[in-house]
C-alpha cells in the first residue's frame, strides 16, 4: 500500500501472498498433527487440550488453538518452542470459562510453573519450561474442571427460531450487515430443516464445501466452512445469511454455523 508504483506494489502483494500461502500450509500441518494426537471423541470427563510437539511454529499457536477448541469445544493451548529451554502458548476458550482466571488458579496453585501469563476471557498466552508441559497439563485440566460445570461444556446454539423461505433474501442480509454485531451481541442466526439437493468441495486442498439447499421450493446456496465430510440428504442447520461479494457480484450464500443429519 505504500509502494511508489504499481510494479513495485504487484511484487510486494506477490511476496505477500506467497507468505500467505507459507502460513496457511503450516498452520494445516500443525493442526492435522495434533488432531492426530487426540481421539475422535474425547473422554466424558476431559475438560481441556494441551497440544505441543518440537516443530510447531511459533507464529500460528493461536489459530491451531482456535481450531482446536472448534473441533472439541474444549479450552485449548497449543505450546511451541521459544528460547533456552522456554515454550510459548496461546489459548482459547469457551463461552463459560475464563480462560485467564484459569492460569491464575494454576499460577496461584503451583507457583513456579507458569513463568509469565496474560490475557482476557477468550483468548491467553503464557510461557512455561518445556520440561514442566506434563505437570502444567495436569494442573490445568484440574482447574477448569474446578471451575466448569458438565453442561458448560455441551456447546448450544442461541438462534432466533425458522426463517420462512420466501424470507431468506439477499435483500435480507444486506439489512442484517448494515448492523454492528459482536462479542456478547451475535448477529442473528436461524434454524431449518433443508434438502440438500447437490454438493461440491471447494478450495484449493478441498477443505470446505458449496452446498445447495432446498426449502418450500426455493433453494439457497450454503457454505460449509472446514467440512470434510459427506452431507446426508436432509439436514437440520444453525445458519446466517450473508451478502457474499465475489468479483464486483453479490449474492445471497447461508454461512451453515452447525448441521445435524434430519
Amino acid at each position: 500500500m505504500l509502494a511508489d508504483n504499481d510494479a513495485q506494489a504487484q511484487e510486494l502483494a506477490a511476496q505477500l501472498n506467497n507468505l500467505n500461502i507459507e502460513r496457511r500450509e503450516i498452520e494445516q500441518s500443525m493442526l492435522q498433527d495434533a488432531l492426530d494426537s487426540f481421539p475422535e471423541t474425547l473422554p466424558s470427563r476431559q475438560t481441556t487440550l494441551v497440544a505441543y510437539r518440537e516443530d510447531y511454529h511459533q507464529g500460528v499457536v493461536g489459530i491451531v488453538a482456535s481450531r482446536l477448541k472448534d473441533r472439541f469445544y474444549r479450552p485449548t493451548i497449543v505450546f511451541a518452542p521459544a528460547d533456552n529451554g522456554e515454550v510459548r502458548g496461546s489459548g482459547r476458550s469457551i463461552p463459560n470459562l475464563h480462560l485467564r482466571d484459569a492460569l491464575d488458579l494454576v499460577s496461584k496453585r503451583h507457583p513456579d510453573l507458569i513463568l509469565k501469563f496474560g490475557g482476557h476471557a477468550m483468548a491467553a498466552g503464557l510461557s512455561i519450561l518445556e520440561h514442566n508441559i506434563p505437570a502444567f497439563q495436569t494442573a490445568f485440566e484440574q482447574a477448569v474442571r474446578d471451575m466448569v460445570r458438565e453442561d458448560d461444556l455441551s456447546q448450544t446454539f442461541i438462534t432466533d427460531g425458522s426463517l420462512p423461505a420466501v424470507e431468506i433474501t439477499l435483500e435480507q442480509a444486506q439489512n442484517l450487515a448494515r448492523h454492528v454485531w459482536g462479542q456478547g451481541f451475535a448477529p442473528p442466526s436461524f434454524t431449518d430443516e433443508f434438502h440438500v439437493v447437490r454438493q461440491q468441495w471447494m478450495g484449493a486442498e478441498g477443505k470446505h464445501k458449496k452446498v445447495w439447499l432446498q426449502k418450500d421450493g426455493f433453494e439457497f446456496e450454503a457454505m460449509f466452512w472446514r467440512c470434510c465430510e459427506e452431507i446426508p440428504e436432509y439436514i437440520r442447520t444453525v445458519y446466517r445469511p450473508v451478502a457474499n461479494e465475489w468479483r464486483n457480484h453479490v449474492e445471497l450464500q447461508l454461512y451453515i454455523d452447525y448441521w445435524e443429519a434430519a
